[in-house]
């Protein structure tokens, strides 16, 4: 099993893990997005998503974001 990054733990994942497996793995609320970085940028990864571990692959989890047609309230 790869040995991966989340939040700057080393957690050990299987190499086909869910969205939720990584989460759990992790400490991370189901409230924040779960985000993947490599050298490309960081990519959102769907809840639903099966992911391919690599040894040393990052994950990190930030705020959700107010997204799509919401109305900006402030003055």
């Amino acid at each position: 099993m790869p040995i991966a990054i989340i939040n700057g733990r080393r957690v050990e994942l299987p190499h086909a893990a869910t969205a939720d497996e990584i989460r759990k793995a992790g400490g991370i609320q189901e409230a924040r997005n779960l985000i993947r970085r490599n050298r490309e940028g960081n990519h959102l990864v769907p809840v639903d998503a099966t992911i391919y571990v690599h040894e040393g692959d990052a994950f990190i989890d930030a705020p959700a974001r107010i997204k799509g047609d919401a109305a900006w309230q402030g003055s």
